[in-house]
């Protein structure tokens, strides 16, 4: 039986919580600490009948590597793009650059919802929390076929990153 490979690319600005949620999938302590990633990957079989290898590349989310991020969308066979609920000038994202590869969308660090510190900061910006709905229009608007939120440092919903990635495989490779 041949080798199945996938590879994904998390995509997003500095500071979206791509790295955050990449380590909780690598059982890996949360950190506070902002820490720029320039790259790194993550391989894990999936349990599927061929035994799946994904790769999953952590990309940099600074303007000067955007050569480097065009390098990840091509050898990308699906993309999920993270924003953090709390930033909304994240949102903004150039949609021809990933034609023909299912897009899924994320939004991270769901549990700022609760921080009363982050809220009452949003508020003296004059700005708030990017609500669920503006999430799923933002989605809509991309042609993405997913939405979910998360948060690396309760681990909510992170279990949904691993079950994405399995469903757009059967749906997209047929295994």
């Amino acid at each position: 039986m041949d080798k199945k490979m996938f590879k994904v690319a998390f995509l997003g600005d500095a500071a979206s919580g791509k790295t955050q949620i990449f380590n909780q999938l690598c059982n890996k302590p949360f950190s506070e600490d902002y820490d720029p990633t320039i790259e790194d990957s993550y391989k894990f079989v999936l349990n599927d009948k061929f035994k799946t290898e994904v790769t999953i590349y952590d990309t940099a989310g600074q303007p000067n590597y955007d050569a480097l991020l065009d390098v990840y969308i091509q050898m990308a066979e699906c993309v999920f793009i993270c924003f953090a609920l709390n930033y909304e000038e994240q949102q903004k994202i150039a949609q021809e650059k990933f034609k023909n590869i299912p897009i899924v969308v994320v939004g991270t660090k769901s549990d700022m919802r609760e921080d009363k510190d982050e809220i009452i900061r949003l508020k003296l910006m004059g700005r708030k929390m990017i609500e669920t709905e503006d999430g799923i229009k933002f989605a809509q608007s991309i042609g993405a076929v997913g939405y979910f939120e998360c948060s690396a440092k309760t681990k909510f919903n992170i279990h949904l990153v691993l079950q994405t990635i399995s469903k757009i495989i059967k749906l997209e490779k047929g295994y």
